[in-house]
């Protein structure tokens, strides 16, 4: 079977999943106990959460024709949401761009004309934002009981005989390929730092990139390896994951590392290495004089939006380094915390969870590309 037998979409069949569903699906019925027999748009099986309608938003605005339907694994669609003012029929491969990982799969996904491309990533962004809403009810920026236990260890310089575990997730690409590339997840000691587990996999990402839904791209297989650590060590699970991307900072207040943190329910922080564009923050001009301060390795400054909320922090890790790096919470971790964590494992600029699992896959890569 190529295709989930609940929403149309491409299937991802492995341990963690039921035979017949993709992980959507999966991790939703897992949500709320239930197999959703409402969640997805009986028109064109994206997730919808109109609570008295078996049609999605979109589909109930743009009056879907009823000959509008999925077969085999395509989207035959006539309805003024997908074509604008043209009424030329679209057919929409949802195997270019399913929410699961296609990367299994066999087939090949064809080049899509610009037009296409805008429809179809416009209806890629209204489903997404909704399964982002669904699993950002779920996220919690407070500090775990075990967070809480490392932060006070960190503070006191005082780990006594408890061994402490932080993880390192990224994804690096080939030079010049954006759909081949490592899936890398380190695990090191705390706090001597030494890399202690690594599992490097190499995937194929076929789903497109759109500024704001990085984790739709990408998450689905950095949950893989955390999967595969617990069942594989589970002696190694970490107190924290440090991504290499946003967690709260994020224009929805909801990126990857949240994103992986609420599916895995473990503690998870963001560490970017530029700040993404959010409320113009990053052409502000009191926001290049503010970063100016940052005279000191240690030195933070807050990072606020147009709605004075802080989102995240830009830390300066080095007397050594001048450009900051952009810190926030992503799941089960506090800002505060977030940034003594990463204080706590610069040796350089980079916090050395992330910088490990960076230069680890791209040596990975290079190794592969040689033989």
């Amino acid at each position: 079977m190529d295709f989930c037998n609940r929403c149309g979409y491409m299937l991802k069949i492995d341990g963690h999943f039921k035979e017949g569903i993709c992980s959507i699906c999966s991790s939703l019925e897992l949500q709320y106990n239930s197999h959703l027999p409402s969640e997805f748009c009986i028109d064109c099986g994206y997730l919808t959460q109109n609570t008295n309608s078996f049609r999605c938003q979109a589909c109930d605005e743009s009056n879907r024709k009823t000959d509008s339907r999925v077969v085999n694994g395509t989207v035959s669609c006539k309805c003024e949401f997908c074509q604008g003012d043209s009424f030329h029929e679209i057919v929409i491969d949802i195997r270019s761009f399913c929410l699961t990982n296609s990367h299994n799969s066999n087939v090949e996904t064809p080049k899509w004309t610009s037009d296409k491309e805008s429809a179809v990533s416009e209806a890629i962004r209204e489903s997404w934002k909704r399964e982002q809403n669904i699993l950002k009810a779920k996220m919690i920026l407070e500090d775990s009981k075990e967070v809480s236990k490392l932060k006070r260890a960190i503070e006191k310089n005082q780990y006594g005989n408890e061994k402490y575990y932080l993880g390192g997730m990224d994804i690096s690409f080939i030079k010049g390929d954006d759909v081949n590339a490592c899936a890398a997840l380190v695990i090191l000691s705390f706090p001597s730092l030494e890399v202690v587990y690594e599992d490097y996999e190499m995937i194929e990402l076929t789903a497109p990139y759109i500024p704001g839904f990085l984790a739709f791209r990408e998450a689905s297989f950095l949950v893989d390896r955390y999967h595969k650590l617990i069942s594989t060590h589970p002696h190694l699970k970490p107190t924290v994951i440090f991504l290499d991307g946003n967690g709260l900072l994020h224009p929805r207040e909801f990126g990857v590392a949240c994103h992986v943190g609420v599916l895995l329910n473990t503690p998870c922080l963001g560490v970017a290495k530029n700040l993404i564009h959010l409320d113009a923050m990053d052409s502000d001009a009191n926001f290049k004089t503010e970063k100016l301060k940052l005279k000191k390795g240690g030195d933070v400054m807050p990072l606020i939006d147009n709605k004075n909320d802080t989102l995240g922090m830009a830390l300066r890790s080095l007397d050594s380094t001048t450009n900051p790096i952009y810190i926030s919470s992503g799941h089960l971790v506090s800002l505060d915390t977030a940034v003594i964590l990463v204080k706590a494992c610069c040796k350089y600029r980079i916090p050395e969870p992330v910088r490990r699992a960076d230069l680890n896959s791209r040596e990975f890569l290079r190794q592969k590309q040689a033989t």
